[in-house]
């Protein structure tokens, strides 16, 4: 199996079968890196010399998941109009997806002054950069990202899911399992809640009630294959030998495109 950019952590699960449950839970929400946060509302700006043109190839760019390129042509874009925040947040993106993570931050922080702070774009970019500082383990700024962001768009179920995720990596499950209710209350199909939630719950001990989360993310998202590994372990801490081998058989089976969620 060949591990690309964003594959990284995969080959851990595999030497290991499952590997640390921590290294788990970072494949399954790390790695698929969010593209609707990809979405700049608006309003849109368009700077000097800048057509609708140049927008629609950018934005075609974008849903091609072409980064390169995305950062050439804001750059292009942004020789015009250097103060123009969509085109400075798709950068940070681009960034982002490259795993430039310091340099993504800075065009957030740039992309936040030129914004409206009571505004969803606010929010949107705060999510951005709170999701970028955690891949650099600079948890206490996530976690300040995340609750700016929750102060604007409370309803933001996906931020709580991210909120619990800063939660687990701190080693407080019970405030994980919280945030994840929260997201479940305001979205009940959320598959990342629910497998978020049962990995909480198997840190803490809660194997019933954590086979039923991953149960629940599964019959959701059927091809999801983080559940599928929590649920194994759940298995092989109760004692349940062949059910936890199936479990970790049929993620195996899923592999790297279960993991992309």
């Amino acid at each position: 199996m060949k591990f690309g950019r964003r594959d990284r952590g995969m080959r851990a699960i595999w030497t290991n079968r499952v590997g640390d449950i921590s290294e788990a839970v970072d494949i399954s929400q790390l790695l698929s890196k969010d593209r609707s946060l990809f979405v700049f509302p608006g309003p849109r700006r368009l700077g000097t010399n800048m057509s609708e043109n140049d927008l629609e190839a950018l934005h075609r760019a974008i849903r091609e998941m072409r980064d390169h390129e995305v950062i050439r042509l804001c750059d292009r874009l942004l020789e015009n109009d250097p103060a123009n925040a969509e085109i400075l947040y798709y950068k940070g993106q681009a960034m982002a997806n490259l795993d430039r993570f310091e340099e993504a931050v800075k065009l957030f922080d740039e992309t936040l002054q030129l914004t409206d702070k009571t505004s969803g774009n606010f929010a949107n970019i705060m999510v951005a950069k709170g999701n970028t500082l955690l891949m650099l383990e600079r948890l206490d700024e996530a976690e300040t990202c995340y609750d700016q962001a929750l102060s604007i768009k409370p309803f933001w179920g996906q931020v709580w899911v991210e909120r619990a995720r800063v939660a687990f990596r701190r080693q407080r499950f019970q405030d994980s399992v919280k945030y994840c209710d929260r997201a479940i209350s305001i979205d009940s199909s959320d598959a990342r809640a629910w497998n978020s939630k049962a990995f909480a719950l198997l840190q803490l001990s809660q194997l019933d009630q954590c086979i039923e989360c991953a149960q629940k993310a599964i019959s959701i998202k059927s091809d999801y294959t983080a559940p599928w590994i929590c649920m194994g372990q759940a298995y092989e801490r109760k004692g349940q030998a062949n059910r936890a081998r199936e479990c970790f058989e049929k993620a195996q089976r899923l592999g790297q495109a279960g993991m992309r969620f």
